[in-house]
């Protein structure tokens, strides 16, 4: 049976990038297939022929290339019975043709959107079960708006002005929503499928955050690092995990759960970003160890993972996504019990961290561009976001002065 291998070939294009190609083995002969990806050389890994992490599209890409061969070898299946003389060349040739027969089955411009993106889901649900459930749920809100089919073509400036109405009347957070839609809508385009409408560009996607309180002040943030959790051990891991996030600069309990002893340096926190596929390099705080130390001492630290939300059972994106949800909700449980305990009247969760350490660097006058950095915000406007309801006399400190 033809085997199919990634590999980086050897010739730039103008953008001084190489071409990811498919190449095909069968019978002392080979035939390549583009995948028409094109990545620097420190992008990719000879050792597991496979971009690295080092590529801010490392997920999606690796995604695709996993479901591209796939594809190829389903090609192969098919000839090995039909046609058991088969050369590498055949295989290329058969896959190009089905490609070419399924483009010409979708007419530019005029497929059904919502089944686009109910395949889309369905492709994702294990690979990417948190961007699955928000475009499920788009896809709900669609319907409710009124479309079981939409044309991709329809999908223009009026639309998404009316359908933003729709949301604001039905939605806590209509951005959510049209962000989901947004990112589909241009990855349909990416593919081909139909031409840029630019339907967004008369909106305005607010990333306004709820409005309340959603950070701590430096009365109450004393109060949680005074509070005595020798005295309450069933709350200990719940509490050592909101202060690391505060430590670490917000960091999301999603990223946090997935840490590994290795992603600590011994002067920096190491990880990529599970909403951005992001690299992050942080500043290791002295206070990070003081919380690990309190869960090495109650025998709470992982083995793998750093923290012991995850184990080895937890292989697929799917069960680490359920775990760390059903974690997530047994945390924000354990930080209303603290809060109570500390006489803290703010509803703290999980987000509470990272909303109150990027307001403690605002009121130490650290420079917002260096609080969109350690936040990992890919949008100047969300850290502003975060920064809109800050009172300079409720939090006058900055966290070690050592930034």
């Amino acid at each position: 049976m033809a085997t199919v291998k990634l590999a980086l070939k050897n010739k730039q294009n103008a953008d001084l990038k190489y071409p990811i190609v498919f190449r095909i083995y069968h019978e002392n002969e080979s035939s390549e297939i583009y995948s028409k990806l094109y990545v620097a050389k420190n992008e990719w890994s000879v050792a597991t022929n496979m971009i690295n992490t080092k590529h801010p599209q490392y997920k999606k890409i690796k995604a695709y290339l996993n479901d591209f061969q796939d594809r190829i070898y389903e090609q192969i299946d098919i000839l090995q019975s039909s046609k058991p003389l088969y050369s590498s060349k055949d295989v290329k040739l058969s896959f190009e043709q089905k490609i070419a027969e399924e483009r010409s089955e979708i007419k530019r411009n005029e497929f059904d959107f919502i089944q686009y993106l109910t395949e889309w889901v369905t492709s994702k649900r294990e690979t990417n079960p948190g961007n699955a459930k928000v475009t499920n749920d788009t896809i709900n809100t669609l319907k409710r708006f009124g479309f079981e089919k939409l044309k991709f073509k329809d999908v223009d400036s009026t639309f998404v002005y009316k359908y933003e109405q729709f949301l604001k009347q039905t939605s806590r957070n209509p951005s959510t929503r049209l962000r989901s839609l947004k990112a589909r809508y241009n990855e349909a385009v990416k593919l081909g499928l139909g031409d840029d409408l630019k339907p967004f560009s008369k909106v305005k996607i607010s990333n306004k955050i709820v409005e309340g309180y959603d950070f701590l002040n430096t009365e109450d943030l004393t109060k949680l690092k005074n509070f005595e959790y020798a005295k309450h051990p069933e709350l200990i891991l719940s509490y050592c995990t909101f202060m690391f996030s505060y430590y670490t600069f917000g960091m999301n309990f999603r990223d946090i759960v997935r840490l590994t002893k290795s992603s600590l340096k011994s002067d920096s926190i190491e990880y990529v970003r599970q909403k951005t596929s992001k690299e992050m390099v942080l500043p290791r705080l002295e206070e990070v160890d003081k919380y690990l130390d309190i869960l090495d001492k109650c025998l709470l630290l992982g083995d793998k993972y750093l923290f012991p939300y995850l184990s080895d059972f937890h292989k697929t994106e799917k069960q680490k996504h359920n775990r760390s949800t059903k974690c997530l909700k047994k945390l924000n449980s354990d930080l209303k019990s603290i809060a109570i305990i500390c006489g803290i009247d703010t509803n703290i969760t999980s987000y509470v961290a990272r909303h109150t350490m990027s307001n403690t660097l605002k009121a130490g006058e650290v420079n917002i561009e260096y609080i969109k950095q350690v936040l990992g915000h890919e949008d100047l406007q969300v850290t502003q976001g975060y920064l809109k309801n800050f009172d300079v006399a409720k939090a006058k400190i900055a966290i070690t002065g050592k930034l």
